[in-house]
């Protein structure tokens, strides 16, 4: 996994599922966080007796903090202090939910629900927050799809691989939609053609299933498209399964075929 755990818990964001909503305003496509427990609450702002009335908006659900990526390898301690009990240890490209921010540190929801402990050196916050999980969040099948994929976060890239213990690109979609019935040819090329053609990346939706090819092969790497311009995919690059940008020129440039 991408976090190496000292405590009985996991890092959050090793074992749980991500929902990213901008920052900014409402995300076409979100992805749920299904909690073990409740969340820690966060602090209500004090309203100004200056402020205008608040306009009319759709309910939504509280944010549970800003969706963070490690830079450097991170520790993760019980407390400010690096002479705190460790908690974990996080490679680089580690996803975290930033629940609090005191002082040189982030505080980063673990997943029994306690609040570990980061320099604020080690993580880039991004232009995202947290949600917790709608009652309809996980309702269509592309939706289910994308959760269950990013539980394979962080397992290591192993070509050939279909366990936990590592996976190829296409062992890894291969994987995720077994595991919801559904059954895919082992290679990339064989699953490229299996399915519904999607003609245009405007129609994409979270669960379809993407192709790449390289200079050498028409078909050289598959991953699934889970909403907001991300994919992910077992990636020989990163060693690991991990979540990229499809509009990323290296991969925007290879992407030949969509699947649904």
């Amino acid at each position: 996994m991408k976090c190496r755990s000292i405590k009985r818990g996991w890092l959050w964001g090793a074992v749980l599922v991500l929902m990213w909503a901008k920052a900014t305003g409402y995300a076409d496509t979100t992805l749920s966080i299904e909690l073990p427990i409740p969340p820690p609450t966060p602090p209500k702002p004090t309203p100004s007796r200056s402020a205008p009335p608040a306009r009319s908006e759709p309910e939504r659900a509280q944010a549970i903090g800003r969706l963070g990526v490690t830079v450097t390898p991170a520790p993760i301690y019980a407390s400010r202090s690096i002479t705190s009990r460790l908690y974990a240890r996080c490679e680089s490209l580690t996803y975290l939910a930033v629940t609090h921010e005191t002082g040189a540190w982030y505080g980063v929801l673990m997943a029994d629900g306690s609040v570990g402990w980061v320099p604020r050196q080690h993580v880039r916050l991004l232009d995202y927050e947290v949600l917790p999980a709608s009652p309809t969040a996980s309702g269509a099948l592309g939706e289910q799809i994308v959760q269950t994929a990013l539980r394979f976060l962080g397992i290591p890239y192993r070509w050939g691989g279909t366990s936990v213990n590592g996976l190829d690109c296409s062992g890894f979609v291969q994987k995720v939609f077994a595991l919801h019935g559904i059954r895919l040819p082992r290679l990339g090329r064989h699953q490229a053609q299996v399915g519904t053609p999607i003609p245009d990346l405007s129609m994409l939706q979270p669960g379809d299933r993407l192709y790449f090819r390289s200079s050498k092969q028409p078909i050289s790497h598959t991953g699934i498209y889970i909403g907001n311009a991300y994919f992910i995919h077992a990636a020989r690059g990163r060693g690991r399964v991990a979540i990229d940008r499809i509009t990323d020129p290296k991969y925007l440039k290879e992407l030949v075929g969509i699947r649904r």
